[in-house]
This record gives C-alpha cells, structure tokens and sequence, in this order.
C-alpha cells in the first residue's frame, strides 16, 4: 500500500498520517509516527510561492493542492484558469469541493507524472506534491515542456540551502528568494530560513 492509499488524518493546523513501512517507504526514525503531509506554518511560503508564479496571471498549474493555502492565494490573483493536479484520493475530494464555486478551477485527480502529458502550456506553475518517490529529479524535465515563454515556476524546497533535487540547475537560471519561517517541531523541515526556487523560462 502506497501513500495514495494511506487514510490522512485533517487537523485544524495539519495534515497528517502514520508512516507504516509496510506502505513501501523508507521511514526510518519515523516508522510507525505520525508523519505531516502539510502544515499551516507554511502560509508564508505559500502566499510568496503564488504570488510569483501568477505574476502573468493567464494560466496556472499547481500540482498538489494540500491543506488549499496556495490555491487561495492563487485565486486571489485573478489568474484566467487554474488547473490543480491531486494524487490523494481524500484531499481531491476536498479541493472539488473547493473549487465548486469557481469556475476557473479544473482538479484533476491522479499522479502528476502520469497527468502532465495530457496538458497544454501554463504561464505560471507551482510545484508542491506529496509522495514524490523516485520522481524528484524528474521535475524539472517534464514541467520545463509544459512552460509558456516567460512562464514563472517555483516548487517545494525541502533543503535549507540554495540547492534542489528537481534537476534545476545553472541551466535553468534558478534563483533563490529567502523567507522567514518559524515552524514547529516537525517531521519534514526545521530550518528558520526556506530558500524559494524562482525559474522563469
């Protein structure tokens, strides 16, 4: 069983589950603990991650959708669609019933990897899934050909310092923007400092 099909716990503040290696992860120190999916300390990261990939408004796609913080923001913008790519079963639930009320919103409900090559080009594209495993350095590659000209991209950066596991390099002349963060004990990032990747293609 895969974290697709693991039940996720929904607190107030959070989002959760228990890491059972029997799922077929490599929990560690963290077998059998509840692990964070997302929590809401990530606000900041999420408002500044929106707001730079809907800088040309026009097109957005967000892949993983989480506790629905960036969507908010996204939305916010006025963009002229949003396309939101969710793996988990419970949490695409929750973002069509988000998005019921707005029309520009499509949610599609499925593996990132497997969704992307049915779909267009995007203006904007904001990287934040759960569940990755074995996909990261694959990122890069495969949202790179889903990038109007001028398209602003960012996604989640687990490591505390200029650098990524997305295959972004010098190449794609990434950037970093630091933000202030003050994130409780966690099972996923403890740093005071997120250091946001901007790539404009």
């Amino acid at each position: 069983m895969g974290y697709k099909e693991t039940a996720l716990t929904f607190h107030e503040d959070k989002i959760t589950y228990v890491g059972d290696p029997a799922e077929g992860g490599d929990f560690g120190e963290h077998e059998h603990q509840e692990l964070e999916v997302m929590m809401s300390w990530e606000e900041p990261i999420m408002r500044r991650s929106a707001e730079f990939v809907c800088q040309n408004d026009g097109d957005i796609l967000e892949i993983g959708f989480g506790m629905g913080i960036a969507s908010n923001y996204i939305q916010d913008h006025g963009v002229s669609s949003h396309v939101i790519i969710e793996l988990h079963p419970q949490i695409a639930e929750r973002a069509r019933q988000w998005a019921a009320d707005k029309p520009s919103v499509t949610v599609i409900e499925g593996d990132w990897i497997d969704v992307l090559p049915t779909l267009g080009s995007f203006d904007g594209i904001f990287f934040d899934t759960y569940g990755l495993f074995g996909h990261w350095n694959q990122v890069a590659s495969q949202v790179i050909g889903h990038a109007n000209s001028g398209c602003h991209i960012t996604f989640w950066n687990c490591l505390s310092k200029e650098a990524n596991g997305c295959g972004f390099n010098e190449s794609h002349n990434i950037t970093y923007e630091q933000i202030s963060v003050d994130p409780p004990q966690n099972t996923y990032f403890n740093h005071a400092t997120y250091y946001m990747p901007k790539v404009v293609v």
